[in-house]
């Protein structure tokens, strides 16, 4: 605006009721006053928005540097909005009362997504480019009323990626000699007290840690394709700012599998003790891992060729699947030892026919090791993986109840994401294009990299 121009006085500009407005994020509906304005924050604290007037926003832009919209709720889009960066946050509490929040405390810049300059922005979880502001504040609120993010809740921005430079993590998908980072910006308000992080949006020397360090062995008859594709993935995670790195160890032959191991179970027909056979069941896999897991600091990766049926109900068959987590990295229990298992015989590429092994097995590492971050389990809910995951936008017993839809053809399938089931061609739809796989924002919201299932110091 012209007076913003001018860095003239805020009391110069007449301001009509059109301008005398203010950006207020609210849901729809409600049967009281404070129904009507409080809502999920992106931080699952329900919470309100913070009054801002256009006067206000035009006089901060006078004194400060950088401009408010006057129209657009959440000016850096990093998931706070203008209100509650210069007023701090409000909390709802059990009585519809609302209070100010004394245990958080910003004072970011609202025209910023990263005040501190560290390279990670303010908010909880932001999403670069959105055209209006208030879908991404209002997800959480949206995920839980109707069927999930559709019609006008939608985030399409979500699923794209961005061009960056130092010091914002990244990384080169596309090959043209440029990092990305994805458009969903997991902030240091998201990290700070999360799983034992600590970050600060107004400290650059307060980061939080985003490593993870991965072992992983072969089985010598597996496919050496998934250790080519580790690259890949660690690339595809970069993306959100996650530090994944692979050390490919052992290489163990079919005599080292059959072999007794350390802990070895007695037959209960027999008493004798039990040999590791192949296919990798539930037993196995706790075998393989407790003896040739090297360094604990690392979490524990298993490639081999095809998993088998298991005893009883409990776990889940390993038969026909392509891979599985021992843990969603919630830490109750702690998990059930294995890590995760790579079966490769399970991707040959060929139903549904449009996609290549090579995309198959991405999807699936990055789907795995997503788990054992917490990733999804905001549709698994409280029970611990293998046995109870909802795979994001199923209509298939478990179903998602908490679709995301990105907007139309082809994404008119909710089954878009790294957490779903599978494989789905929507997964390499533009401007994925196969050059890497997204996770949701639901996805990410319980994302945590701290516990985690065969890593003994895990914070």
């Amino acid at each position: 605006m012209d007076i913003v121009e001018r860095r003239g006085r805020v009391d110069d500009l007449v301001l009509t009721d059109r301008t005398d407005d203010f950006d207020f994020v609210r849901p729809d509906g409600g049967e009281n006053v404070v129904d009507r304005l409080d809502f999920t924050a992106l931080d699952g604290t329900t919470r309100t928005d913070t009054w801002l007037s256009n006067k206000e926003e035009l006089r901060w832009s006078v004194f400060n540097s950088g401009e408010l919209g006057v129209w657009d709720p959440d000016t850096d889009d990093d998931g706070l909005t203008d209100g509650q960066e210069v007023h701090g946050l409000t909390k709802v509490n059990s009585r519809s009362v609302v209070k100010t929040d004394e245990s958080v405390s910003y004072g970011t810049d609202p025209a910023d997504a990263d005040t501190d300059g560290d390279g990670y922005w303010d908010g909880w979880i932001g999403v670069y480019g959105v055209g209006w502001s208030d879908n991404v504040v209002l997800y959480q609120e949206h995920l839980s009323t109707g069927d999930g993010i559709e019609g006008e809740e939608v985030v399409p921005e979500q699923i794209g990626t961005h061009h960056v430079s130092s010091p914002v993590p990244g990384a080169d998908v596309d090959s043209d000699g440029k990092r990305e980072h994805s458009n969903i910006h997991l902030g240091e308000s998201y990290w700070n007290g999360k799983a034992g992080h600590s970050a600060d949006p107004r400290d650059a020397g307060s980061e939080p840690d985003l490593d993870l360090a991965v072992e992983v062995d072969r089985y010598e008859n597996a496919s050496k394709l998934p250790i080519r594709l580790l690259d890949n993935v660690s690339r595809n995670y970069a993306l959100y700012g996650l530090n994944v790195t692979f050390t490919e160890s052992d290489i163990l032959s079919k005599k080292q599998l059959e072999n007794r191991l350390v802990s070895r179970p007695r037959d209960p027909n027999d008493g004798r003790p039990k040999f590791v056979e192949l296919p990798i069941g539930y037993q196995e896999s706790l075998e393989i891992e407790q003896t040739y897991h090297n360094d604990t600091s690392k979490f524990y990766m298993f490639v081999t060729t095809e998993g088998d049926q298991n005893p009883g109900d409990l776990p889940q068959s390993f038969n026909g699947t392509g891979g599985v987590a021992s843990t969603n990295g919630n830490n109750f229990p702690s998990g059930f030892g294995w890590g995760v298992l790579i079966f490769t015989q399970d991707h040959d590429g060929t139903e549904p026919p449009n996609h290549t092994k090579s995309e198959h097995l991405h999807k699936t590492i990055m789907h795995e090791i997503g788990h054992v971050m917490g990733a999804g389990r905001k549709d698994d809910g409280a029970l611990l993986n293998p046995f109870a995951e909802v795979y994001s936008g199923s209509d298939s017993s478990p179903r998602d109840p908490t679709k995301e839809y990105v907007g139309t053809s082809p994404y008119d399938d909710p089954r878009w994401s790294i957490m779903s089931s599978s494989w789905v061609d929507e997964a390499t739809g533009p401007p994925m294009d196969g050059r890497y796989f997204a996770f949701s924002i639901e996805e990410l919201l319980t994302i945590e990299l701290k516990n985690i299932d065969t890593v003994n110091s895990n914070g």
